[in-house]
């Protein structure tokens, strides 16, 4: 007799959604999960929804579907194996007193030092910085989500190209203003696609880790330590940085180069690796890790402090600010 989780599969394959608008964007990583529920291996799966895929409204590339199978699956098993306790598993890779000795090297540097070994010089207005990064760090066709901490995104509102972003930022630098209205950026290009989040896969959104387009940055940030030592410790760490952003508050964001090829590479190498094995160790945020994480955008104004939203560093393709 077969199982539920198989019944469902076989159900889901054979009355596979159409792309374009009937959902199959959902269903790649529902197929993913029941996939795994039901005992069948994951390049199976991928073979059976391709081969089940019905035509649609747009064209699906293989590539799409394996990312969403694959996530689908990732989340199925972590659940079982106990997905959130990955972390004390991987042993620490630095000195238990590493954060101490980076930020006692990098002692005494301040937001002018970070500024000056920007590559890019940050010799503008603060109200240009939000287009001149756009410009900077990623390629105009791209999609980026901007807008609140709590929206699950609107095209061609909150989700736009970098072109038209950079464009609607140097208006409002034209007027030299200041605006509040996009505080957070997510960091990774997104495909324009709502996509399942990762809490709850019925519900959709378009700056979820599931439609992410560009695994190219992750975000580097200290909730609990004081920003002189956050300064030191980015003066002296050897990591990739493609931007630094104080946040107006009580930390600076590093937007760290990792160019992972998708979210499998991603999983493995950042969520798996890079923050369990160093960066958690040295009190870096764990959370921060997934690949839809928010930042907060240069150049834009935090009303809650009254303070700007500033970009310290800017270096396309990653540098570390250590000379």
């Amino acid at each position: 007799m077969s199982t539920k989780a198989e019944r469902m599969y076989t159900s889901l394959i054979e009355k596979f959604p159409a792309p374009g608008g009937g959902g199959a964007h959902t269903a790649f990583f529902k197929a993913g999960a029941l996939g795994y529920r039901a005992g069948v291996p994951e390049q199976k799966i991928i073979e059976d929804v391709i081969e089940g895929l019905p035509a649609g409204g747009r064209a699906v590339s293989d590539e799409e579907i394996i990312t969403g199978v694959e996530k689908g699956f990732s989340v199925a098993l972590h659940s079982d194996i106990g997905g959130g306790n990955t972390e004390a598993a991987v042993k620490s890779q630095v000195p238990r007193d590493a954060f101490s000795r980076l930020a006692t090297a990098g002692a005494g540097a301040t937001v002018t030092d970070i500024m000056s070994r920007s590559p890019v010089p940050l010799d503008f207005p603060e109200a240009e910085a939000g287009w001149r990064m756009l410009e900077s760090l990623y390629a105009p066709d791209e999609h980026l989500y901007i807008g609140g901490a709590r929206e699950s995104g609107e095209l061609g509102k909150t989700v736009r190209t970098s072109g038209d972003w950079a464009e609607a930022f140097k208006l409002s630098a034209s007027r030299n203003s200041i605006v509040s209205s996009y505080n957070f950026i997510v960091v990774n290009p997104v495909t324009g696609i709502p996509g399942p989040t990762k809490q709850d896969p019925t519900k959709l959104s378009l700056r979820a880790d599931s439609v992410i387009a560009s695994w190219r940055y992750a975000v580097v940030e200290f909730d609990s330590v004081p920003i002189s030592d956050q300064l030191a410790f980015w003066a002296v760490v050897k990591l990739p940085v493609a931007a630094l952003v104080f946040s107006g508050g009580k930390s600076i964001h590093g937007w760290v180069q990792v160019d992972c090829e998708g979210a499998i590479e991603w999983e493995r190498e950042v969520e798996e690796d890079l923050f369990p094995g160093f960066l958690a160790p040295l009190g870096v945020d764990g959370s921060c890790k997934n690949e839809a994480r928010l930042s907060r955008m240069p150049g834009q104004l935090r009303t809650d402090k009254g303070t700007v939203q500033k970009l310290i560093y800017l270096a396309p393709g990653g540098k570390a600010v250590s000379k």
